[in-house]
């Protein structure tokens, strides 16, 4: 007689594949940008990067966040910016983000 198993798995992100960011392109009127679907149960670090690679934030989201928002500074100049996400534990995301004002 054959048994079938069912396991259902609550959708827990467990790398930084997911993850996503927006709006994109954002303006300085829109005042924050969302990272979501963020590596659960890891403490993650967002860092953002002028094009010429000067960084201009370092922030963190806790184990416990799957999504983190930024404040747009106000005196940040229109143009494309990059974003890094690591979890630390091996999973790194990477892109770009547009600024219009």
């Amino acid at each position: 007689e054959k048994q079938e198993v069912v396991v259902i798995v609550p959708m827990r992100y467990s790398n930084l594949d997911n993850a996503c960011v927006y709006p994109n392109p954002a303006s300085v009127g829109q005042q924050t940008i969302t990272f979501a679907q963020l590596t659960n149960d890891k403490e993650k670090t967002i860092k953002i990067y002028t094009i010429s690679g000067e960084l201009i934030t370092e922030f963190s989201a806790a184990s416990n966040e799957n999504k983190k928002e930024w404040t747009i500074p106000s005196n940040l100049a229109s143009g494309v910016y990059l974003y890094l996400i690591d979890d630390h534990s091996g999973s790194i995301k990477h892109g770009k983000i547009g600024i219009i004002k």
